[in-house]
């Protein structure tokens, strides 16, 4: 008898799980399930995804995006450029900034921000353009 509380639960009112561990699966059409599994994304593909997403899932980090591609901006700067103001902004650099997709420079008083030159800038840079000119 199961001595889980959970699991007993479960079997009295009849919804306890009932996956098969893949492992003791076999697939109906085994030469597509291995050319499904070479198309999976690496690792380090993945990592890239993920930080891609960090840009283009926010639609304020996309937009900074697209104005930091002209150039280096300061936060007041970027603000005006998106629309929004600087607490939202320094938020949204924070993100950047700890994705490695913008980098800073300090000259006098401020602090410009500006892309870098990371694979994954690129790519989230690239996806962007390619929703802009969808849209036009």
């Amino acid at each position: 008898m199961d001595t889980n509380p959970i699991r007993q639960d479960a079997a009295k009112h009849g919804t306890e799980r009932r996956d098969t561990p893949m492992r003791f699966l076999r697939a109906v059409h085994p030469r597509d399930v291995r050319s499904a599994q070479r198309a999976m994304l690496n690792d380090a593909a993945n990592e890239i995804a993920a930080r891609v997403r960090e840009v283009l899932c926010e639609p304020t980090r996309a937009r900074m995006a697209r104005a930091l591609s002209t150039g280096p901006l300061c936060v007041q700067d970027i603000g005006i450029a998106v629309g929004r103001s600087r607490t939202t902004i320094s938020k949204h650099l924070r993100v950047l900034l700890d994705q490695d997709l913008v980098t800073t420079r300090r000259s006098g008083r401020f602090v410009y921000y500006s892309l870098t030159s990371e694979v994954a800038t690129r790519a989230a840079l690239d996806t962007l353009e390619i929703f802009v000119r969808a849209a036009s």
